[in-house]
């Protein structure tokens, strides 16, 4: 992939990817990254200081943004060994800078590589994006484009802050459940509000029992993250934490105790957790014992206190 600008939007980029590349690739091969940037090798250098993890996983070719180097991609390319571009990501301060490097790369770059420019929005210089696009005239030259604010200043984002993205993790873990169980299982966009309210108020919980045992949430910097283990006496102790807040919920929802009949909203659950039966006292167990990768896909880790320490 190529990434033109280091920017806290191109950094996250990189970041990202190199976490999906590391859980899914089969076999110990480097996800290569170009970095074009006025200082990119210094600003390589500091992501990786960040973000050790990066490090064994990527190979990165450090381009500066002069037309002449950037002409010089694909020579450089083929001097580093790396493998052929599949993806360009462009991003920059200034919404007519980023649509200048775009376009500059559109001229280095093979047509057939997807390049996708994040402007702040849609009318201004993205209005040309637009407009070429509608007519058909970028179709040969292969630009999309990415309007940041409309698509991260939503009423979803304020609503749900900095919990948005566990909120949506978790809707995703139980989504896998649901489909590895042949159910059926809406998507996030698809949710009503009331779910996704349920889904944040869970989200925001996370943070509260993770606290309660001295524990931190810290941005993913160890792709390791996922095997954090709890031990067995806070499972315990959160998977009560976890169905004393589903009975709160369910009951201010209106629920009533009674056999299981949810479109009465009727269910036997509504009682101590020692008086559960033992597989469904097991959901809440299962569901504590998945947090550290339910946070690891939004972004996120469980970071346990040195021995003698508190965080």
């Amino acid at each position: 992939m190529l990434v033109s600008r280091l920017d806290g939007m191109g950094s996250w980029l990189v970041r990202h990817a190199a976490r999906a590349w590391y859980e899914q690739r089969s076999e110990d091969v480097p996800l290569w990254v170009s970095v074009v940037d006025d200082q990119a090798k210094e600003r390589v250098q500091a992501l990786i200081d960040q973000n050790p993890a990066l490090e064994p996983v990527c190979r990165f070719v450090c381009v500066s943004t002069s037309d002449r180097e950037v002409r010089q991609l694909p020579k450089l390319h083929a001097e580093a060994a790396a493998p052929p571009l599949t993806r360009a990501y462009v991003t920059a301060y200034r919404d007519e800078d980023a649509l200048e490097s775009a376009l500059a790369l559109r001229n280095t770059l093979d047509p057939g590589v997807p390049l996708v420019v994040a402007l702040s929005r849609t009318h201004g210089v993205g209005r040309l994006i637009n407009d070429a696009n509608a007519t058909g005239k970028l179709a040969t030259i292969n630009i999309g484009m990415f309007p940041t604010l409309e698509l991260t200043c939503t009423t979803e984002f304020v609503r749900g802050g900095s919990f948005e993205p566990i909120a949506i993790a978790l809707h995703n873990q139980w989504r896998d459940d649901q489909l590895a169980a042949n159910k059926d299982a809406p998507r996030w966009d698809e949710l009503d509000e009331s779910r996704k309210a349920s889904s944040r108020a869970q989200a925001r919980d996370v943070a509260d029992k993770v606290h309660s045992i001295g524990c931190a949430i810290v941005p993913l910097n160890d792709w390791g993250a996922t095997d954090f283990a709890f031990k067995s006496e806070e499972v315990e102790r959160l998977a009560r934490d976890e169905h004393d807040r589903w009975v709160t919920e369910r009951i201010e929802a209106g629920w009533r105790p009674g056999p299981k009949k949810p479109e009465q909203k009727l269910t036997p659950f509504l009682v101590p957790f020692d008086e559960l039966p033992d597989d469904v006292a097991d959901i809440d167990r299962i569901f504590v014992r998945a947090i550290p990768k339910v946070l690891a896909d939004a972004g996120f880790q469980v970071e346990r206190p040195p021995a003698g320490k508190a965080l």
